[in-house]
């Protein structure tokens, strides 16, 4: 029995006697500031909270005692204790602060040394000097085509600036990094190398949530930067390779919140996906483009005499710099060529009849041609075979040669200047331009020798223990087999660090067949289509892997999983889907985590929705952190949603509130589809709040979002709550089409979901006085219970409608009984929504009778439930009737309870304003955000801080919300937004 005052399921219990306290309520806070500690329970995670004296004022810290120790956390102010801060707290004090920081896979070193000049390299004072103002602003963006000198110049002011006491981080990413939890380990782990302890929270927070947003990520790593110290420069080469919509919105996160000892430089050949020119007006980007790269005729000619060791004449010079174009790979590539010319002049000028109208491209690949055709025969082999490869070693050459001159070869190829660059001691890379060419013309000479190459490359890496890269060769050379063994060893690890977007890219290159040989691989394969949202994939997977003899308990329990998610999502069976999980649980062993975190999310999910277990709730709960843990959004989403839906019942609007926003907050926005459900829910609880306009946002998003999966239950909600939202804007036609896009799903829908459909459309007749209608689908409805009667929460909405439709045609009995027996089933349950409702609908009936007594106590629990959650169109969707009763009941003094008389008072007042005119530009989600941030009373300092935005950023939005509105003032704001319901009251 936990110990009060406690928190759990966001609530504090205060004392056994005392009302629960919401989290983040004006009530919780003043609860925490006249208190001194608490115990926070949410599974799986749990902590013990004291408020210290400190100087400068009083602080909570968090404690746990783990294998006997006690580990201690700051908490931060009173202020601070919100319940997103409380659970992130709880998961970084779950994990020992002296552990060594888990990383998702092995990290390849060379990747974050800085390249290496050569000897004799052209000094760039002018671009150096540029550099160092562009240093002045948070983010330098140096962009230029292959062979335009940007790493370079970026690796000389590098040296320069280390003189100066610069700090360096230095990150060469690949196209692996287009998977962003490789992306931001990577990032994190080149600042931590320079500067130990600064990424270690954010590279735990990572660990533990495999892809968090992007500013709880981050912020540990800002504040940590942002004390006074020695400026950092962390730089990011060959950033066109791992560009992806989410990594662009992250890093332009850091360049909006830049510390001032941090600056970053992006060298890439295209531009980001970033606002440019926003940022270069906000002082927060400086860029060298390509023509600010270019060599001026000087500095050609000192390239080609110093460097290239080509003594030409001015004359020459300027001949070669104008063919280029100042290009410094053309440049050196020419150089390369002219070294073997006797008739230099006329070399030059069939260069440039040839070249006049090509591309720096095929220019390269001209000059490339001539450069290899110089070379000797085994010269020329040795830099096609080893192409193939990203990186280069002695023993790596190798074994892809067959020689055992690698490490010679690489040391001459350096000291001849022949495009390669050293990464360190040991490791050497070619420039990107040569090595792309290199491989085209090994593929059009002998494409099975390019797979041959690739394929002893693989192997070469499997020995060492770097199976992706083993894996990536494998793939290039076509050698299926090969990589699906070594993808089946890595699958499941993929999986549990969340490379999900990685493991199906390598899945989706394999032929089919091979996975009938690798059983583990398919199932893996089936459970990442499953959390990336390909159903159908996943389903003819799992079609596949049902017609395969699985010897393996442990795969019957994997395959067990499947056909659970299968049932339940796509065919909506959830009591085939729960003996399914329950199956898997049998079968699964312990060490097979991800699978059992999902079999449990399932059968508890199941549990929680059909059975209402408050057990489930919780371990729900626990096991949607352990699921995002893992990576498995889509199965967090899922658990959060039958949470939410569990909520409902409760009738905890706040909750349901909290529960959805957790939802988008913790949901990556390339997978923000999978949380169409938030939206849908959203949207239901706005129109509840009487906010027809923002309801009708939210439906019309989640409804066009594309949906990952086809279960259409969740759908056909969102349907629903629309059409009454239209009826509520009188906007019939548009309810009536909305209704008709629900009936056509009725054939694939469970039989309660499409009574349930067709109930709304009842009501919507009955509403508008169309009751032969409604009566018919209240009788066919009626023969339909004595076939089946589902689990009470599923019938809900069509019981009651039913009940209006008897009391519509004075049928009071009928409805006084099936009503009752609702209340009686609901206050079991602990339904309070429903019992709010049934309060409602029988006290309405009391009325009908002359039952004023009885009546206003019926009215008294259902306005004493709804006030402090702030139900509103329960109420004033009964109209006249119901308005008549609040009237009645107030003035005849039978209600007591001041909170029942204010809400009451409040209902009244709503029924009688007029609907005020639509604005002419609606507000967007941003805007509504700081709106009713400004109706809580928030200085625009406050809204920044707690929305992670710049102060400008806030203002220009308030003034836009002023235009928007016709206003002036924050006061005019916000009462014209209550006004047209847009906030909260």
């Amino acid at each position: 029995m936990p110990h009060y005052p406690y928190i759990t399921q966001g609530l504090l219990y205060p004392a056994s006697e005392a009302k629960p306290i919401a989290l983040d309520t004006a009530d919780w806070f003043t609860w925490v500031e006249q208190h001194t500690a608490f115990t926070y329970q949410e599974p799986p995670f749990r902590f013990s909270a004291r408020r210290e004296e400190r100087p400068g004022g009083q602080y909570w810290y968090a404690y746990r005692r783990m294998q006997g120790r006690l580990y201690k956390r700051y908490l931060g102010r009173t202020k601070d204790l919100t319940a997103a801060h409380m659970q992130k707290i709880s998961q970084l004090l779950h994990m020992h602060p002296e552990h060594p920081v888990p990383q998702p896979v092995p990290l390849i070193t060379t990747r974050f040394a800085i390249p290496r000049l050569l000897s004799e390299y052209v000094p760039r004072p002018r671009l150096l000097e540029s550099l160092q103002r562009a240093l002045e602003r948070p983010c330098t963006l140096i962009t230029g085509p292959a062979g335009s000198g940007k790493t370079t110049l970026m690796t000389q002011a590098g040296e320069r600036l280390q003189k100066q006491g610069w700090r360096l981080a230095w990150l060469s990413l690949e196209s692996s990094e287009q998977d962003v939890t490789r992306f931001w380990y990577y990032l994190l782990n080149a600042i931590e190398r320079i500067v130990p302890g600064t990424a270690r929270e954010a590279l735990q927070a990572l660990q533990m949530l495999p892809l968090p947003p992007v500013d709880e990520l981050l912020m540990p790593l800002i504040n940590a930067l942002s004390k006074p110290q020695q400026p950092l420069l962390l730089v990011l080469d060959d950033y066109f390779l791992a560009t992806t919509p989410e990594i662009d919105a992250g890093l332009l996160f850091l360049i909006q919140h830049m510390p001032d000892s941090l600056r970053l430089v992006v060298i890439s050949r295209t531009k980001p996906a970033w606002p440019l020119t926003r940022l270069y007006v906000r002082g927060q980007l400086a860029e060298i483009e390509q023509t600010d790269l270019r060599f001026t005729k000087n500095e050609a000619a000192q390239f080609l005499q110093q460097t290239m060791r080509l003594h030409l004449t001015p004359t020459q010079v300027a001949t070669l710099e104008a063919q280029t174009e100042g290009w410094v790979a053309g440049l050196q590539l020419a150089a390369l060529s002219l070294r073997h010319q006797s008739d230099i002049d006329t070399y030059l000028h069939t260069f440039d009849e040839q070249n006049r109208s090509l591309h720096n491209r095929y220019i390269a690949a001209y000059l490339i041609d001539e450069v290899l055709n110089e070379q000797p025969p085994e010269l020329q082999e040795f830099l096609l075979l080893t192409s193939v490869a990203s990186r280069l070693c002695g023993p790596l050459c190798d074994a892809i040669t067959g020689r055992s001159d690698g490490q010679r070869t690489l040391e001459k190829l350096e000291t001849a200047n022949l495009f390669i660059v050293a990464l360190d001691q040991q490791w050497y890379r070619y420039h990107h331009l040569f090595a792309d060419t290199l491989r085209e013309r090994l593929a059009q000479q002998d494409s099975a020798l390019l797979a041959r190459s690739h394929e002893r490359a693989a192997r070469w890496f499997a020995t060492q223990g770097e199976t992706q890269d083993a894996i990536r060769h494998a793939q290039a050379a076509q050698a299926y087999p090969l990589a699906a063994a070594l993808l089946e060893a890595e699958a499941e690890l993929m999986l549990q660090r969340g490379e999900t977007t990685t493991l199906l890219a390598w899945l989706h290159k394999l032929p089919h067949i091979l996975l009938d040989d690798h059983p583990n691989l398919a199932l893996a394969s089936g459970l990442a289509q499953f959390i990336t949202g390909e159903i159908e994939q996943a389903s003819a997977t799992l079609q596949r892997l049902e017609q395969a003899q699985l010897a393996e308990k442990a795969q019957q329990g994997k395959l067990a999983t499947l056909q659970a998610l299968i049932l339940l999502i796509q065919e909506g069976t959830p009591q085939q889907a729960m003996e399914h999980s329950t199956m898997a649980l049998q079968f699964l062993p312990a060490h097979q985590t991800i699978w059992r975190d999902i079999a449990t999310l399932l059968h508890e999910a199941i549990d929680l929705l059909f059975r209402g277990s408050n057990e489930a709730l919780q371990k729900l709960t626990a096991l949607a952190h352990s699921s995002l843990r893992h990576g498995n959004y889509l199965i967090a989403s899922f658990a959060l949603e039958n949470r939410s839906l569990k909520e409902l019942g409760q009738g905890r609007l706040h909750q349901i509130e909290r529960t959805c926003q957790e939802a988008l907050r913790i949901t990556p926005p390339n997978l923000i589809s999978f949380t169409h459900w938030a939206y849908l829910h959203l949207g239901d609880l706005y129109r509840e709040w009487n906010q027809p306009e923002r309801a009708r946002k939210m439906l019309e998003t989640g409804l066009t979002l594309d949906r990952p999966y086809t279960y259409p239950e969740i759908v056909v909600d969102g349907y629903i709550a629309l059409a009454r939202v239209y009826e509520q804007l009188d906007e019939p036609r548009r309810a009536d089409e909305t209704i008709e896009t629900a009936m056509s799903l009725l054939d694939r829908l469970a039989p309660h979901t499409a009574w349930q459909v067709q109930a709304c459309r009842a009501r919507i007749l009955l509403v508008r006085g169309q009751h032969t209608e409604a009566k018919q689908w209240s009788e066919a409805y009626v023969a339909s219970l004595k076939q089946a009667q589902p689990p009470f929460p599923l019938i809900e909405f069509s019981h009651f409608t039913l009940a209006r439709i008897y009391m519509a045609q004075n049928n009071d009995t009928a409805a006084h009984t099936l009503l009752h027996t609702m209340l009686q089933t609901a206050r079991e349950l602990k339904r309070w929504r429903t019992v709010i409702e049934a309060d409602l609908l029988l006290a309405l009936l009391e009325q009908r009778h002359n039952q004023p007594e009885q009546a206003a106590h019926l009215l008294t629990e259902a306005l004493d439930l709804a006030a402090p959650e702030g139900f509103i169109r329960l109420f004033l969707d009964e109209e006249q009737p119901l308005l008549d009763l609040l009237s009645h009941s107030l003035t005849a003094r039978l209600l007591t309870s001041p909170t029942v008389v204010r809400y009451a008072r409040k209902l009244l007042m709503l029924s009688s304003q007029e609907a005020p005119a639509p604005l002419p530009e609606a507000l967007t989600e941003r805007e509504l955000e700081i709106l009713q941030l400004l109706a809580s009373g928030k200085s625009n300092d406050a809204i920044a801080r707690a929305l992670f935005l710049a102060l400008s950023t806030v203002k220009w939005h308030i003034m836009n919300i002023y235009r928007k509105l016709a206003v002036s003032t924050r006061m005019q704001a916000v009462t014209r937004a209550r006004e047209l319901k847009l906030i909260d009251e």
